[in-house]
C-alpha cells in the first residue's frame, strides 16, 4: 500500500501542476444541466439578439442532451434524472428560439403538462415565464411588492436575503413592475423608485460585465436594465453580453460561473496536505496571484472569483488565509493580506457563534432543518473551514472566537454527523468540521466529537468507500446513503483521520484502498456531481484535489 500511495500522490499532484494557469490559479469547468443554456437564449432573446451562433450552439447542446421521456435532467448528461425546472426552462427558451414545432419540444411539453406544468415549478422558473409573459405575476406575488420598496435605505433592508438573493431581487422586482405597468403610467413615486433601482443596479455592475460574476443575476440585471429602457448596444449591456458568452464552451454548454479563486485554494491545499514543496516557484505564482485577488471593498477578504469584489466570502476567505500561511515564498505583502483576511474572518462571526458564507446574521438555521434558498445562515462545513483557516495562523480552544463557534457546534449536531451546506451534505460537513476542530486543538476523544466518528464509520460502504446522494441536501433520511464517489470518500477518510483513527484499521485502511483502486492513469479520479449548494453541479478539479488531500493527510499520519 505505501508503494501505491506514493505513486497515486506524485500521479495527482501532477495531474494538477499541469492544468495550472500561466497567471498562477487554477480554474476548473463547472457542470450544471440545461438550465443555464435556456437562460442564456432567453436573455439574448429578449433585448433582441436572435441572429447569433452562440445561440444556435446553445440550442443545439439542448436538443442533444434531451431524456427519453422528453425532459431535461438534474445534471448536464441525457439520462440523469428527469427536471420538471430544468424542462419548463429549456422549452421556454427553444419556444422564444424558434423552435416551437420541432419534436424534442413537442414531446418535452407533453412531459410538462403530465407533471402539472410551470405551476409546479419554483418562483425563479415562474419568473421567467412571467417575464415572457407566460405566466401570472400576481401568482408570484399574490400581496402586490411595490417598487416603492426600493425607497427604503439601504441599511434597513441588507439582510432581508442572502446576498444572491438580494441580486436577483432587485431586478425581478423591477421587471415585475414595468412588465405590468407601461411607464408611462408609472407614479412619481414609482419613477423614483426604479431610478433608485436601476442607479443599484448600474453600482453593482462588476468590472467584467457581471453582477455576482453569475449568470443568472447578470441575466435579470441585462433584462430589467433593458426594460428600463438601455439599448442592447448600451455600454453596460453589451459588456454583460460578453461576460456571458464567455462562459459558452466549444461544445455550447453555458457553465453558470467560474470560481478560480475557490479552485486555486483547494489545489494549493492539496499539494500542501500532500508534501509538495511550499517553496516551489509554481506555488510561489499561485500564492502572489491569490494575494492579488485580495479585494479591500470589504475589508481586505476574498471573493470566490477575483471579479466579484462587492460579494466575498468566509469560505474562501478561511483557506486563502490557510494556505498562504504554508506557503514559502518572498512577499512583502502576504503577512498583511493574512492578518487583514483573519480581521476580516472574525468580524464575521455570528451572534449565534458559527459562521455564514456571505451574510452576517442573516438567518438561522434549524437543525435537521435545510438552509432555505434565499437564507444564508450559519452552517457546520463553512465552521470547520475557518477552524482549519484560523488554526493553521495560531488560534486554538483558548480563543474566545473558538469556543464560541464550538458551542454553536455542539448544538447543531444532528445525529453525531453535521449538516454542510455547501457541499453534498453530512459527510461534507462532518468531514469538514472534524478536521476543522483537529486544526485548533480539539481534544477528539470528547464525546460529541467520537459520536461523529461512529456516524461516519457506520454509513462506509462494503467497497470501502463512502458515497451519499445529493436528495440528502433536501431531506435529511438521505444523510451518508448512496454510491462511492471519490470525493465522499475523501471527506470521511479526512474526518476520521482527523478525529484520531488508527490509520491501520480496518475502516481507515479499506477507505485508503478505495481511492488507490479507482484513480485513473492520468493521476485523477473519475467525477461525480457531488455538490449541491443552492443547485446541484459538479467541479471537474473536486475529484482530484479532495482524495489527494486524503491521501496526503493519510501519509503523514503514517510516518508520524
Amino acid at each position: 500500500m505505501i508503494n501505491d500511495l506514493e505513486k497515486a500522490i506524485k500521479k495527482a499532484q501532477l495531474f494538477l501542476l499541469d492544468r495550472q494557469k500561466d497567471t498562477g490559479e487554477w480554474s476548473g469547468s463547472l457542470y450544471y444541466n440545461g438550465w443555464t443554456n435556456a437562460t442564456y437564449i432567453l436573455t439574448l432573446n429578449f433585448i433582441g439578439i436572435t441572429n447569433d451562433e452562440s445561440i444556435e450552439k446553445a440550442a443545439q447542446w439542448l436538443l442533444d442532451h434531451q431524456n427519453a421521456d422528453g425532459s431535461w435532467g438534474v445534471f448536464d448528461f441525457r439520462g440523469s434524472p428527469s427536471s420538471l425546472e430544468v424542462t419548463c426552462q429549456v422549452v421556454l427558451a427553444l419556444k422564444s428560439a424558434g423552435y416551437s414545432d420541432r419534436p424534442e419540444v413537442i414531446k418535452a411539453e407533453e412531459y410538462i403538462t403530465d407533471r402539472g406544468g410551470v405551476m409546479n415549478t419554483q418562483l425563479i422558473t415562474q419568473a421567467y415565464h412571467s417575464i415572457f409573459g407566460k405566466f401570472w405575476w400576481n401568482y408570484l406575488f399574490p400581496i402586490s411588492v411595490p417598487s416603492e420598496l426600493f425607497l427604503i435605505p439601504t441599511s434597513l433592508n441588507t439582510n432581508l436575503f442572502a446576498t444572491w438573493g438580494m441580486v436577483g431581487f432587485v431586478p425581478i422586482l423591477t421587471l415585475s413592475t414595468l412588465c405590468q405597468t407601461n411607464p408611462e403610467n408609472l407614479s412619481t413615486t414609482q419613477k423614483t423608485a426604479m431610478g433608485k433601482a436601476k442607479a443599484w443596479l448600474i453600482d453593482q455592475q462588476n468590472n467584467d460585465g457581471s453582477w455576482y460574476n453569475t449568470i443568472l443575476p447578470t441575466s435579470l440585471s441585462i433584462m430589467a436594465l433593458y426594460k428600463m429602457g438601455m439599448s442592447a448596444d448600451h455600454p453596460r449591456i453589451k459588456a454583460a453580453v460578453r461576460f456571458m458568452k464567455s462562459l459558452q464552451n466549444t461544445e455550447g454548454y453555458v457553465h453558470r460561473y467560474k470560481y478560480p479563486v475557490w479552485n486555486t485554494v483547494l489545489v494549493l491545499l492539496a499539494l500542501i496536505e500532500s508534501g509538495f514543496p511550499t517553496n516551489d516557484s509554481r506555488l510561489a505564482k499561485s500564492g502572489k496571484w491569490l494575494i492579488d485577488a485580495q479585494t479591500g471593498s470589504e475589508g481586505y477578504s476574498w471573493p470566490f472569483n477575483p471579479n466579484n469584489i462587492r460579494y466575498p466570502d468566509v469560505d474562501d476567505t478561511a483557506f486563502a488565509i490557510a494556505v498562504l500561511k504554508k506557503l514559502d515564498f518572498d512577499s512583502r505583502n502576504k503577512d498583511e493580506a493574512i492578518r487583514k483576511g483573519i480581521d476580516w474572518v472574525l468580524k464575521m462571526q455570528g451572534e449565534d457563534g458559527g459562521w455564514a458564507a456571505f451574510t452576517k446574521n442573516q438567518s438561522k438555521k434549524r437543525k435537521g432543518v435545510p438552509a432555505a434558498f434565499l437564507e444564508d445562515p450559519s452552517v457546520a462545513d463553512i465552521v470547520g473551514h475557518v477552524f482549519l483557516g484560523l488554526g493553521y495562523n495560531g488560534y486554538d480552544t483558548s480563543s474566545p472566537c473558538i469556543k464560541r463557534a464550538i458551542d454553536w457546534l455542539q448544538q447543531d449536531q444532528y445525529d453525531g454527523s453535521w449538516y454542510g451546506r455547501w457541499g453534498v451534505c453530512y459527510t461534507y460537513g462532518t468531514g469538514a468540521t472534524l478536521v476543522g476542530l483537529n486544526c485548533v486543538g480539539e481534544n477528539m476523544k470528547k464525546d460529541y466529537v467520537q459520536k461523529a466518528v461512529k456516524w461516519i464509520k457506520s454509513h462506509q460502504n462494503s467497497d470501502g468507500g463512502w458515497g451519499e446522494d445529493y436528495l440528502s441536501y433536501y431531506y435529511p433520511w438521505f444523510a451518508g446513503c448512496g454510491e462511492s464517489t471519490a470525493e465522499q470518500t475523501a471527506w470521511a477518510v479526512m474526518g476520521l483521520i482527523a478525529a484520531g483513527e488508527d490509520p491501520y484499521s480496518d475502516t481507515l485502511k479499506n477507505g485508503i484502498n478505495y481511492l488507490l483502486e479507482y484513480q485513473t492513469g492520468d493521476g485523477c479520479w473519475a467525477s461525480n456531481y457531488v455538490d449541491a449548494a443552492l443547485w446541484v453541479y459538479k467541479d471537474s478539479l473536486y475529484s482530484t484535489v479532495f482524495p489527494l488531500t486524503a491521501l496526503g493527510m493519510y501519509r503523514k499520519k503514517i510516518q508520524s
